[in-house]
């Protein structure tokens, strides 16, 4: 008898324990799939203006070279001559040049995709402004 009664327990236990990590798991949260861009009437009001355009500046968030102190951790600040002056033959200065460059292009990238028609880039302001002028 106490043979049987331990089978069963072992068997409950063991039940008991397979089941557990299935019933404990959390449900998984799925976002509904959507196909909205989500633009606010303010930004319907500026493609609107600037699809009309004739030509535009625009000036990203992050430093211009110029102005940049080595905030970002993945860059170090851009060396200078002994007169103070932006040294552009340095490795650190061609690295943050080069980010800023490729962030000017996936934005004008971008901003064709939105605005549904290629840009013309008139000037690029990557050493003083970190914008560009398109047309």
């Amino acid at each position: 008898m106490k043979r049987l009664v331990s089978k069963v327990v072992s068997l409950l236990l063991l039940a008991a324990l397979l089941v557990s990590p299935v019933v404990a798991a959390a449900p998984e949260r799925v976002a509904p799939p959507t196909d909205e861009f989500g633009l606010t009437a303010e930004d319907e009001l500026w493609l609107e203006t600037a699809r009309m355009a004739d030509s535009f500046t625009v000036q990203l968030k992050e430093p211009s070279l110029a102005t940049y102190e080595g905030s970002n951790a993945l860059f170090a600040m851009p060396a200078r001559t002994e007169r103070g002056k932006l040294d552009f033959e340095a490795p650190e200065t061609i690295a943050y040049l080069d980010y800023i460059n490729s962030k000017l292009d996936a934005f004008i990238s971008d901003a064709e995709t939105v605005l549904g028609r290629e840009l013309e880039v008139l000037y690029r302001y990557d050493v003083v402004l970190n914008g560009f002028q398109l047309r």
